[in-house]
């Protein structure tokens, strides 16, 4: 199973890839280390326009890849499919909160919201 990420920017200042291969490695989220396409010594992950990342997390398995759109209005199209999926996808003891959750997601302007779904 493949795992997509979408990373929805609130502003027009996008997260270099190299930031986020960054914090990846600061934390313990993989057993080994994950190697990154494009590698993050490569000038191209330092580069704050850019549209996927792969995350190879265990060399039999398939990668990880994050996609980021700073198209103005997706972010809001995306949220509000998604909570409309709610009820058919989640247990009914955390819908509520789910939802409350995701309806104020995007409304701070200060700060970036990355939501990660897993399929």
């Amino acid at each position: 199973m493949t795992y997509f990420i979408r990373i929805f920017c609130q502003s027009q200042q996008t997260i270099p890839r190299y930031n986020i291969g960054q914090f990846i490695l600061d934390g313990v989220f993989f057993i080994e280390q994950p190697k990154f396409i494009p590698a993050l010594n490569e000038f191209e992950s330092r580069l704050a326009n850019w549209e996927s990342f792969e995350i190879r997390y265990i060399s039999d398995q398939r990668p990880i890849i994050l996609t980021c759109n700073a198209e103005e209005g997706l972010f809001e199209a995306e949220r509000d499919n998604l909570i409309d999926l709610i009820p058919q996808l989640v247990p009914a003891s955390i819908q509520s909160e789910l939802i409350e959750t995701l309806s104020t997601a995007g409304k701070c302007s200060t700060r970036s919201k990355l939501i990660l779904l897993k399929h």
